[in-house]
């Protein structure tokens, strides 16, 4: 539904916001009467009271509905997938929308690290980090993995004086903030570009 939807909002939002959106039963207050009619004008479906929670505007405070204070059930046994290019354009399109591609990554890494600590008791952790924004997801999910206290070596494909971007960013959080908490590997010379 995530991507039916983003296509009927004419690509503004990607579908991996539409799906976020779902999954949290709330939707900005901003983006209500878009996703609405949208649903409507595409044969969708959709109520406020189906699909999320209403968010009054300016006030912060969330009625679901306009009926019960429950939030929907949302299924989470069929997660939709999207295709390498249709994850670049759904980042492309996020980061033209205003959020900035160093919250895109913190994100990202937060929620793989907060479901490692979830699944998993305490335990030595490797982090394979490749040059590019993939890499710097590995750089926040070290970053939080050794903030909870878990012992973290980390190897990077590559090196640290030729990265961009928001890998830079996060591989200089990552040594600031955790400095002797992670332990740096040096991979050998066929690994290294």
């Amino acid at each position: 539904m995530a991507r039916k939807l983003s296509r009927a909002l004419g690509r503004r939002v990607p579908p991996t916001t539409v799906q976020g959106w779902a999954q949290r039963g709330i939707i900005p207050a901003s983006r209500q009467a878009d996703v609405l009619a949208a649903a409507r004008a595409s044969g969708i479906d959709l109520t406020p009271a189906d699909f999320f929670e209403v968010e009054r505007a300016g006030s912060g405070a969330v009625e679901a509905g306009g009926a019960s204070a429950v939030p929907p059930q949302i299924d989470r046994t069929q997660p939709e997938l999207l295709s390498v290019q249709e994850m670049i354009a759904a980042d492309r399109l996020t980061i033209e929308g205003g959020t900035p591609g160093a919250v895109l990554m913190e994100a990202a890494g937060k929620g793989i690290a907060d479901i490692i600590l979830a699944r998993f008791p305490r335990r030595p952790v490797a982090v394979i980090c490749g040059p590019g924004n993939n890499g710097g997801d590995g750089f926040v999910i070290a970053r939080y993995l050794a903030a909870a206290g878990w012992p973290i070596r980390l190897a990077l494909l590559g090196q640290v004086s030729k990265l961009q971007g928001d890998a830079a960013l996060n591989s200089r959080r990552l040594r600031a903030e955790m400095s002797g908490a992670v332990e740096l590997q040096k991979l050998p010379a066929p690994w290294v570009g």
